[in-house]
């Protein structure tokens, strides 16, 4: 989800839900800051920027075994930020969980089509971002032909087996802002409650 500035208060607010794992855009945090926060029962992975419009993170209870997967961005490449984790459901299963954010106007990189495809087919994939590309599929009421750039991201994470979770007719009730996307790939994650992970956003 989009915090539009991740504070305290609203990252407690969150924690309370009691989910297991939650995907965050736009912290508009430092690694220092990121660091000094209290995250209680949860890891927190993050990629920081400081500043307006960037920022991800990832916060997996400690109750699962988790770590982070290396995706190196080249520093040259600006247009987006995303953290990878995995973490363990139980013995024999693992979720892949990215978050993403992508900097209007948004672009589809060599960096993104990494992200998307540097992960094996088999994997248990759950892809959350914002990455503010508009398209008929994940807004059902926009009123314009979709851009160039949603076209090839729709393209992109179809060619990899990945399917859209916040189209309609979920869309008022999972994603009710503009551009927040989930993307699965397995029926295992099929079967988690995305709607209880992404179905509130937190004020200011």
């Amino acid at each position: 989800m989009n915090f539009s500035c991740l504070t305290p208060s609203k990252l407690a607010t969150l924690m309370v839900q009691g989910a297991d794992i939650i995907a965050i855009q736009e912290t508009w945090k430092s690694s220092e800051q990121i660091a000094s926060m209290h995250t209680g029962d949860y890891v927190l992975y993050a990629q920081s920027r400081i500043g307006k419009g960037g920022g991800v993170a990832v916060l997996v209870r400690k109750t699962l075994r988790s770590k982070r997967i290396p995706l190196t961005i080249p520093q040259h490449d600006t247009s987006h930020e995303v953290v990878v984790v995995q973490a363990a459901l139980d013995q024999n299963r693992d979720l892949i969980v990215a978050s993403a954010y992508v900097r209007p106007p948004p672009q589809v990189t060599h960096s993104f089509r990494r992200l998307v495809n540097c992960l094996p087919a088999s994997s248990q994939l759950l892809q959350c971002g914002d990455f503010n590309t508009h398209h008929p599929q994940w807004e059902p009421f926009l009123e314009t032909s979709p851009s160039e750039v949603a076209a090839a991201f729709l393209e992109l994470c179809t060619d990899a087996g990945l399917t859209l979770v916040n189209k309609h007719p979920w869309w008022d009730h999972v994603c009710p802002w503009h551009k927040r996307t989930i993307l699965y790939r397995s029926d295992v994650v099929k079967a988690f409650d995305c709607v209880g992970l992404v179905s509130f956003r937190v004020a200011a």
